[in-house]
Parts: C-alpha cells; sequence; structure tokens
C-alpha cells in the first residue's frame, strides 16, 4: 500500500508539472530539476516493487531462475524470499526535457520508457511473462500459510498494471498536448521574430529616407540662398543701370529742350519752364515703377493662389479619387454581379432555345412526315397515271410500226410515185439530157456550115 501512495504522488507531480507547463512555459527550465527528482523517484519504486515489504528498498532481490521446473518453496514465502516481479507501475513513466535549437525555438524531448517505445510483440511478450510470473507467484504461495499473502500480492500487482495502463494513456495524450504546445509557441516566436525584422527594416528604411530628404533640403536650400543672391545682385547691377540710363536720358532730353526753347525765351527762362515739366515726368515716371511693382506683386500673389487652388483641388481630386475608387469597387461588384446573371440567363437562353430547338425540330418532323405522306400519294397516282400512258405509248408506237410497214410495202410499186428524191434525180437527169441534145444539135449544124464552106473554097480554088 505503501508503493501505491508513492506511485500516486508521484503521478500527480506529474499531471502538476504538465499544468504548470501549459499556463507558464517561462519555468520549464526551473522545473527539469522536478522532473529528474521525480524520475528518481520512479526509480526507487521500482526497486520498491521487487522487494517483498519485509525487505528494505537498497536490498536486491534474487534473480528468478530460468528453468521453469525449480519453482521456490513455501519456506521462501514466508521467509519473505520472492521470486523476481518485473515493475509495471514505472513502465509508463516519461521524462520531460526542453531544449533549444540553434535558431532559439524551444523543442520538446519527450523520453518515453521502453514499454511504450517497444512493438506490440514486445508488449505481448512482457504481458505473457506478467501472466507467468503471477502463475509462479500463485504456485509459489503454500496453501497453509502464504495464501493471504500472495493474493494480496496478485491483486496488487493487478491494481498497478492497471495503473501502469492508465498512466501510460494518460502520459501519451500529455506527451502530444505539450508537443503541440510548444510547436505553437515556436511558431509564435518565429512570426513575431519575422515581424520584429520586418519593422526594423521598415524603420531602417524610413531613417534612411528622412536622411536623404533632410541632405537634398539642405542642399536645395543653399542652392536656393545662393540663387536668390545672385539675383539679388542681378537685380542692383541692372537697377543702377536702369537710373543711370535714366539720369543720361533726362538730362539728354533737358539739354535738348533747353536748346530749343533758348531761340525763343533765353536760358534762364527756358530751364525755368522745363523744370516743372521735368517733375511732373519724374512723378508719372514714379508712379509708374510703383504700378510696376504692384503688378509684379499681384502677380505672385495670383500665383500662390493658383498653387494653393492647384493643392486644394489635388487634394479635393484625390478624395474624388478615393470615392471614384470605392464607386469603381462597387461596380465591378456589381459587374460581376451582373456578368454572373447573364451567364445565368445565358444558361437559362440556351436550354431554352435547346428546348425551342427540339420542338421546332419534332414540328419539321412532325410536317416533314405528313409532306412525305402527301407526297407518297401524289407519287402513287402519278405512278398509276404513268403506267396507263406506257400502256397507251406501247400501243401507239406498235400502231406506227404496223402504219410504217403498210406505207412501205404500199410504195413499192409505185416507182417515182410519192418519192420526191427520185422525182426530182429523174427531172434532173432529163434536163441533162435535153441540154446534151440541143448542144449536139448546134454542133451538127455548125460542123454543116464548116462542110459546105470548106467544099465552097474547094471548088473556088479548084476554078
Amino acid at each position: 500500500m505503501e508503493l501505491k501512495n508513492g506511485t500516486e504522488n508521484v503521478v500527480d507531480e506529474c499531471k502538476s508539472y504538465v499544468s504548470d507547463a501549459g499556463s507558464d512555459r517561462d519555468d520549464v527550465p526551473a522545473e527539469r530539476g522536478t522532473l529528474e527528482q521525480d524520475q528518481q523517484n520512479f526509480e526507487v519504486a521500482e526497486a520498491c516493487e521487487g522487494t517483498p515489504a519485509g525487505q528494505s528498498v537498497t536490498s536486491t532481490p534474487e534473480p528468478r531462475e530460468k528453468h521453469g521446473n525449480e519453482l521456490p518453496s513455501g519456506n521462501n514465502v514466508d521467509s519473505g524470499e520472492f521470486p523476481e516481479v518485473k515493475p509495471l507501475c514505472c513502465e509508463g513513466s516519461v521524462i520531460f526535457e526542453v531544449r533549444h535549437d540553434d535558431d532559439g525555438l524551444p523543442m520538446l524531448d519527450l523520453e518515453s520508457s521502453a514499454a511504450e517505445s517497444s512493438s506490440p510483440v514486445m508488449e505481448e511478450e512482457e504481458a505473457g511473462e506478467e501472466e507467468g510470473e503471477v502463475e509462479e507467484v500463485e504456485g509459489v504461495a503454500s496453501p497453509d500459510e502464504g495464501d493471504t499473502d500472495c493474493e494480496e500480492l496478485v491483486q496488487l500487482l493487478q491494481q498497478l498494471h492497471a495503473e501502469r495502463e492508465e498512466a501510460s494513456v494518460h502520459s501519451s495524450r500529455l506527451q502530444v498536448q505539450l508537443l503541440e504546445y510548444f510547436k505553437r509557441s515556436g511558431e509564435d516566436a518565429q512570426v513575431e521574430k519575422r515581424r520584429a525584422s520586418e519593422q526594423e527594416l521598415c524603420y531602417e528604411k524610413h531613417i534612411s529616407t528622412l536622411a536623404e530628404l533632410k541632405q537634398h533640403h539642405t542642399t536645395n536650400s543653399g542652392s536656393a540662398q545662393q540663387q536668390a543672391e545672385q539675383l539679388r545682385l542681378q537685380s542692383q547691377e541692372r537697377l543702377s543701370q536702369v537710373e543711370s540710363e535714366w539720369r543720361a536720358f533726362v538730362a539728354l532730353k533737358q539739354d535738348v529742350a533747353v536748346a530749343r526753347l533758348r531761340q525763343h525765351l533765353g536760358k534762364q527762362a527756358a530751364q525755368a519752364k522745363l523744370e516743372p515739366v521735368l517733375a511732373s515726368e519724374q512723378r508719372q515716371q514714379d508712379e509708374l515703377v510703383q504700378m510696376h511693382l504692384e503688378h509684379i506683386k499681384l502677380k505672385i500673389r495670383t500665383r500662390k493662389l493658383e498653387d494653393e487652388l492647384h493643392t486644394q483641388g489635388e487634394l479635393a481630386n484625390d478624395l474624388q479619387q478615393l470615392e471614384f475608387e470605392k464607386l469603381q469597387a462597387k461596380s465591378q461588384k456589381f459587374n460581376e454581379k451582373m456578368e454572373k446573371q447573364s451567364e445565368e440567363l445565358l444558361r437559362l437562353l440556351s436550354l431554352s432555345t435547346c428546348n425551342a430547338d427540339d420542338i421546332v425540330v419534332s414540328q419539321k418532323l412532325q410536317w416533314s412526315q405528313v409532306e412525305r405522306r402527301s407526297r407518297q400519294a401524289q407519287l402513287a397516282e402519278l405512278e398509276a397515271t404513268v403506267a396507263g400512258k406506257r400502256n397507251l405509248l406501247t400501243q401507239i408506237k406498235q400502231a406506227r410500226n404496223c402504219l410504217h410497214r403498210d406505207n412501205l410495202r404500199l410504195r413499192q410499186p409505185c416507182g417515182l410515185l410519192w418519192n420526191s428524191v427520185l422525182q426530182r434525180d429523174f427531172q434532173d437527169s432529163m434536163d441533162t439530157s435535153v441540154q446534151l441534145q440541143d448542144r449536139l444539135a448546134n454542133l451538127k449544124s455548125r460542123m454543116q456550115a464548116l462542110h459546105h464552106q470548106a467544099q465552097r473554097q474547094a471548088s473556088d480554088e479548084a476554078m
């Protein structure tokens, strides 16, 4: 019973350790010593299970012999010498160890006992050995003296075996939970480190950008001051040049006017008359310069106001652009919905057109069948008519052949009668014979004339 209480205490300590590890992962390295102490307690409990209640924990139990025929007697049971029984309670113990990899991520090392890491065949062999040990313990106990102790030991052994099974199942669940917890915490740490590195890079980038902008501002301000100083010097030079030219122009104009007026009024009177004119002209010139300056100032002010209006317009345009983008996004969504609806409509239209095509085809098929039947009836009528006319044609041909034979038979005794070719040939031959006879007569008459002429010549010669 003391061994059972010690085992329960160790299991409770493991459970408390797991709960503390789930609540605060920073205390994991500090509790490794507690786990090592728990492992030592498990080893002590293992040694306790191998010894009877009367012996001390440090005593070594006698090993069980391999031969099954040599069993301990009842005296051995009475004296406290029990066969060696393998520990069952501590086979499901687990050593939790948190280690750190090179990348600084906490990992979980789970060192389970040989019973959990062994294969199912090894567990079956151990179960068979435990059953054999239980039978040996039952056989060792004498029926008179050690009956009660053996039953208690067997019950204790079975109870410890059940507790060991429960503890192993619970420890495996805790291992899985701790593995998931540390894995999740490692991923969170990686995400935080990545986020911190990204923020540092972004901060450095912004700092470098700010330094570049400051340097650019200083260079621009220096160049602007230099340019302003140069422009100021140029304006002063030009102003002095204009004033000198204006004074020279006024002096020249005064000399010319005095020279023209001196001829009529004299030099003093001409100068006295010319001074108010020049003074009024100078006032007008000063007023003109002031007006030019006011005009330039107004131009600069209008330019500034235009720039402000332009910036305000750009801000308004930005706001309008944002609103436009929002409206464009909404319109895009509506367009997508419309596209989906149009696709659905097209699909329905295609289905309706397919159905309409099927209906039209069926109607055309019916019409074609009706037309085919009507054409078949017309064809039958035409075939009957053709058959009747064919019979009539054969009869007409037979009658024609008979008439032809009769005509030939009647033409044979007629000779030239009713034969235009022979008649024409006979007429031609008759005409030819008549012409030949006429020619023959002419030749005969000519021959006679020639004969008389020859006789007359001969008679003339004879005379």
